[in-house]
């Protein structure tokens, strides 16, 4: 697609700023040999509930944060006093 061409040319090889929200984010994810999940449930098994329709805007799920990622050093402060081999973990939404 014409999208996937421009992420690759002018974002990742020539080094462009990309602000990716929603689909953005999975477009750059993909282009850079991630994963992307149409159904979750179907697709890795996983028994979490990503979206509760009876509480759709509130409704969040824990995740765990390896410690050796980015993600983690983002929220270093809120992960201080765990051992630097633990997961910590966050509650997410993940229903957009």
């Amino acid at each position: 697609s014409i999208e996937m061409t421009l992420v690759k040319e002018l974002v990742l090889k020539r080094g462009v700023p990309y602000l990716g929200l929603c689909r953005g984010s999975q477009l750059l994810n993909v282009a850079m040999g991630g994963t992307l999940y149409f159904d979750i449930a179907t697709e890795t098994g996983s028994t979490i509930p990503h979206i509760d329709y009876q509480n759709y805007d509130g409704h969040r799920h824990a995740l765990s944060v390896r410690p050796d990622t980015p993600l983690s050093g983002w929220f270093r402060e809120q992960f201080q006093g765990l051992p630097a081999t633990a997961d910590a973990r966050l509650n997410v939404n993940s229903y957009h």
